[in-house]
């Protein structure tokens, strides 16, 4: 099992700014991700939308397939999280506003690619995401 935790090392780069390529495993393309320190609720470095401009972002697993366990979500705008793989697996959760909460997938099928849909848009925050 891994976890991406993007504080040991941070992420390359200043914070509040996109970070790009592969990070603890995964890919996180040119532009789509931002990094930032301890906000809200969460006391380490996360990671969130790089813009306002839409509300979905993708990653892929940068060594082939693998399950999406988890990871920890804040939001200062309650909304509803979807994560989406590209086998067809779906997992929806609301996240209520400014509190630390757990997203467990509950996926048993490797997936390479991970679409995050969050309905109010860059308003979210990432953090140890967990796969295997």
């Amino acid at each position: 099992m891994v976890i991406v935790n993007f504080d040991s090392p941070a992420p390359g780069g200043s914070p509040y700014t996109s970070f790009n390529g592969i990070y603890g495993g995964i890919n996180f393309g040119t532009n789509q991700w931002a990094w930032e320190p301890a906000y809200l609720n969460d006391p380490t470095n996360n990671i969130y939308f790089n813009s306002a401009s839409g509300n979905t972002r993708t990653f892929q697993f940068a060594s082939g397939s693998h399950v999406l366990i988890s990871m920890k979500v804040a939001t200062s705008v309650a909304g509803t999280l979807t994560l989406t793989d590209n086998t067809g697996q779906v997992k929806t959760q609301i996240v209520s506003g400014s509190s630390l909460q757990l997203v467990t997938t509950g996926w048993k099928n490797p997936s390479s690619t991970i679409t995050v849909t969050f309905t109010a848009g860059w308003n979210i925050e990432f953090d140890d995401i967990t796969y295997q």
